[in-house]
């Protein structure tokens, strides 16, 4: 539920905020089990070859995958739970469904059907996860925002901070868990045209030469800009971001601003990924 109300917040803030929906083609794949601190009735779901069952308890979800002879393949207790439904194959790989686990951090689980059901991948993510396809390939992704910002002083002057932090586009690559973000630039593309139709030239003018008197928005100019280059440089453009930030931003913060960019990203979830494959 964590997923699913953090992207409908960052959907419902930027119509709100710029007038329009942006990447207006993208679904979200809704999660089929849910429970939430024990509450509701115990709920069950067939995928291929295997049976996951989500059991409402006292206070405590507890969710279980069986084979087609009723042995046990996973199971796991949380105080919240999510279930996706089935996703394609990924480039000829296993099809695979998810689990969500909304603790804090949020922890994904990656379950490979097929001949063989396992889990293949897990991570964990102060953020939590939801599927779409707005990559522009047609396929599902899984989706999350990159924690290692998750309540850092630099943002606290922006407005909606946690709406700003980069989105990363997951996929599993060889049986593990792998960045996908460069493979959807036209999504970052949407999303960044939108937000340039949001300040203009002369707001960014300002706000480098320091002059937005305003102070909320002045935190909206700066959760813009960072936006754009968040965008750029999480899809694979870091060129492209530097030369951004180095337009829009105070010369003289500039170094410190972009060294703290590429310091978080390297203490977040990208550099879980080499961790989450299965043993």
């Amino acid at each position: 539920m964590v997923a699913s109300m953090y992207r409908h917040r960052l959907w419902i803030v930027l119509t709100l905020l710029f007038g329009f929906a942006c990447s207006s083609q993208a679904k979200m794949l809704p999660y089929h089990l849910n429970c939430d601190l024990g509450k509701g009735s115990s709920q069950s779901l067939r995928i291929q070859s295997v049976t996951i069952q989500l059991i409402h308890g006292d206070g405590t979800c507890q969710v279980k995958v069986l084979d087609l002879h009723g042995n046990l393949l996973f199971e796991h207790i949380a105080n919240g739970m999510q279930v996706s439904s089935a996703l394609a194959p990924t480039n000829g790989g296993p099809s695979f469904f998810v689990i969500q686990d909304d603790s804090s951090p949020d922890q994904l689980f990656v379950i490979g059907l097929g001949p063989h059901p396992r889990v293949l991948a897990t991570v964990k993510n102060g953020y939590g996860f939801w599927i779409e396809n707005g990559c522009g390939d047609g396929r599902w992704h899984i989706w999350t925002a990159d924690d290692a910002f998750q309540g850092d002083p630099e943002l606290a002057d922006v407005y909606h901070q946690d709406l700003f932090v980069p989105e990363v586009a997951l996929d599993i690559r060889g049986n593990k868990l792998a960045d996908v973000t460069p493979a959807c630039k036209s999504h970052f593309d949407q999303r960044i045209a939108v937000i340039r139709s949001a300040i203009t030239a002369q707001e960014i003018d300002a706000f480098k030469n320091r002059r937005i008197k305003d102070e909320f928005r002045s935190g909206q100019v700066k959760g813009y800009i960072l936006y754009i280059v968040f965008a750029d440089l999480y899809s694979g453009r870091e060129r492209i971001a530097q030369d951004e930030l180095h337009r829009m931003w105070p010369a003289d913060d500039e170094q410190r601003l972009w060294g703290w960019m590429l310091q978080r990203r390297s203490e977040g979830i990208l550099v879980r990924l080499d961790t989450t494959a299965s043993r």
